[in-house]
């Protein structure tokens, strides 16, 4: 889940200015801290006419750039965009059971090359108890340690009947790999539980 690097490639003879920064003659600059909703104006910028001339080369002439959800976006003949948003994502609709009191793995959403920093974790599914009165357990761990979230609730009053869980929140990670689970269980020996719709979603917050 690396960030997505963006490179402005200067092909003529001399320096120009973008935005600030500095490219010299025949050079490349890294324009990736420009990840976010950055817009360059075409009547304040030089990238219209030098895109046109061959003068500016953005990641090696690949404009419509897409890694994950990476883009680099091109519209409306007035702005240059530059908007990057990389997620990682998983999710099982099936229906699982288990009427035993040990978490068991729903889903799992393995991340690996993370880079170090903040990330918005976002987590859901539809859960139902067979007996009213009862819990089930629903839980987001991560690297198998961690419990972000633990949540034991009956989502109707009604046996059987589907109900929401789910939650986010902001977490900084580490580099390397992480593994996320959402996990599930019984409050009661011997009383069935039942997910499904089950989805983690990750975004590097920038």
């Amino acid at each position: 889940m690396a960030t997505k690097t963006i490179i402005f490639k200067n092909t003529t003879g001399s320096s120009i200015t973008i935005r600030g920064k500095s490219i010299p003659a025949s050079s490349s600059v890294d324009f990736t801290d420009y990840q976010g909703a950055h817009q360059f104006r075409f009547a304040q910028d030089v990238i219209d006419p030098l895109l046109a001339s061959g003068g500016l080369v953005i990641n090696n002439g690949i404009q419509d750039l897409t890694v994950n959800e990476a883009e680099i976006y091109l519209y409306d003949e007035m702005y240059y965009t530059l908007s990057v948003l990389e997620f990682e994502y998983v999710e099982d609709n099936a229906v699982s059971t288990t009427s035993g009191t040990t978490p068991q793995q729903k889903i799992r959403l393995t991340l690996t090359d993370v880079e170090a920093g903040d990330y918005l974790v976002e987590w859901g599914a539809e859960v139902r108890v067979a007996s009213r009165g009862r819990r089930i357990h629903v839980r987001l761990q991560l690297n198998d340690t961690m419990n972000i979230n633990n949540t034991r609730t009956n989502p109707s009053v009604n046996t059987n009947d589907w109900g929401p869980v789910s939650g986010f929140c902001k977490l900084p990670l580490t580099a390397g790999t992480h593994t996320f689970d959402l996990d599930f269980s019984s409050t009661d020996a011997n009383r069935t539980v039942g997910i499904r719709q089950a989805r983690i979603k990750v975004t590097r917050a920038i």
